[in-house]
Parts: C-alpha cells; structure tokens; sequence
C-alpha cells in the first residue's frame, strides 16, 4: 500500500474525529439543558429521566442529584427525594441547600421515628473528613509527604545544631500531618462509597419482627425512612432504624445509596 492510498482513509479518520467527537462532548451539556428546562416546564418526570441519563452516563454531580431531588419532591416522591439529596450531600456535605431540603421533606419522617444523634466522636471524625474530598485530601498527603522527606534529609545531611532544632520538629508535625490527612482521606471515601445505608422508597413498608411475610408487624415504615443495612436473607434486608430499632423489611422496599 502506497502513501497516496493511505492519506484519504487518513483524511477521513481526521473529518470523522472533527465532526464526530465534539457530538459526544456536547451531549451531556444538552441533556443538561434538557433536564432543566424540562424542570422550569415543570415536566418533572422528564426532568428526572434526563438527570438519571447524565448521573448513568457517569456525571455524578451534586447539582444533578439536587436537581433530580427537587423533581421527585414536587411529584411527591419523598423517597427517592430523600435519596438523591443524600447522594447529593455525599459530594458537597457543606451544601444549604440541599440540607434544607432534606430536612423539610423529611420532617414527617422524623416526626413519626425519633433521630437519634450519633455518638460526638463519630460527629466530630465526619465534620473534619467531610471539610474536603477525598481526591483533596490525597493531594494534602502527598505535600505533607514532600515535606517530611526535604525535612528528613535536612536532618541527616546538615549537622548545624540550630539546624536540627527547626528540621527535628517539623519532621515530627509532617509524619503527623501526613497520617493525618491519609487518615481523613480514607475516612472521606468511605463515607462516599458507604452502601450500607438505604431509604425506605414505599409507603407504609412493613418493619417486621423476622424476615418472613406472616411475621408480626412492629412498624409500618414511611417512605423517606432511612435505614442502616446490617444483613441479608433472601429477599429481606435485617435494618436498623434512626431510633435503633432493628427488623426486616423486603429488598424492594428500600434502596441502597
């Protein structure tokens, strides 16, 4: 095969590669458009099919979460509200807004199944993780990593006596520093891929005493309740509520985050 019968498949591949790729790469911002003008047409069951084709198509965002979770909230879908609010909350922890949100379609939730708040040490490990990512905390520890080596090698190689008494300390608060920021790093991703927490997605979901339909009912769950999942047997989840409370409910009840 010559030069010459190569450059027309070449030139081809290039116009295909022009005219092609850029459609790709405008897609998620029109189906963005999409979802949000079918919002303010107040179409919200089409804004929620958009928002769910960016969030599959991998645009995990926390605007398109808290957009998707208004829609289910003016349809009157307080579960999935509650989820995607939660899910949104998981990338922006910080967000007002979305906390209002939550709070107030959740408030009859939490009016019929008393919040118990988490232990202080739990409360006060999320508040520090949550303060920045995870890929920020990353970066952080890969300063603090620098800095500890330079201060190292500082200690080793410079023998000044005034020298050592700044290089000594600051290895000490780098290593702490760096295990640290790993620590909060760690601690953020778990948070973020944290699968044992669901929603209950049905209204007047029966929280059962044992994982069989003839079993007594001790709750019937409102749609929005969050759940802990601590086992699984069959089609039944074994939860635990806010209040502590632990039962069964079926799988297709609930929804895991």
């Amino acid at each position: 095969m010559t030069l010459q019968s190569i450059k027309p498949i070449g030139w081809t591949f290039a116009l295909w590669l022009f005219w092609i790729l850029p459609g790709y790469a405008l897609q998620p911002d029109q189906l963005l458009k999409e979802a949000d003008a079918a919002f303010q047409a107040k179409d919200y069951q089409s804004a929620i099919e958009a928002y769910q084709k960016l969030i599959d198509a991998g645009y995990r965002q926390a605007k398109i979460y808290y957009n998707q979770g208004n829609s289910y909230a003016a349809l009157g879908d307080r579960g999935h509200a509650v989820i995607s609010y939660e899910r949104a909350l998981r990338l922006n922890p910080h967000d007002r807004d979305t906390r209002h949100n939550l709070a107030l379609i959740s408030k009859p939730v939490e009016d019929a199944i008393t919040v118990l708040p988490p232990f202080f040490l739990t409360r006060w490990l999320q508040s520090v993780a949550t303060i920045a990512s995870a890929s920020a905390w990353a970066w952080w520890s890969v300063l603090f990593a620098w800095i500890l080596l330079g201060a190292v090698v500082a200690y080793i190689w410079l023998y000044h006596r005034i020298t050592r008494t700044v290089t000594g300390p600051l290895v000490i608060v780098s290593l702490v520093l760096l295990l640290g920021s790993f620590a909060f790093g760690w601690y953020r991703n778990v948070l973020l891929h944290d699968h044992s927490l669901a929603v209950v997605i049905r209204e007047q979901t029966e929280f059962k005493y044992a994982p069989e339909a003839n079993s007594e009912t001790v709750h019937s769950l409102l749609a929005g309740t969050r759940l802990e999942v601590v086992d699984t047997i069959s089609n039944w989840y074994k939860v635990i509520l806010t209040n502590k409370d632990e039962g069964w409910v079926e799988k297709f009840n609930v929804e895991k985050l």
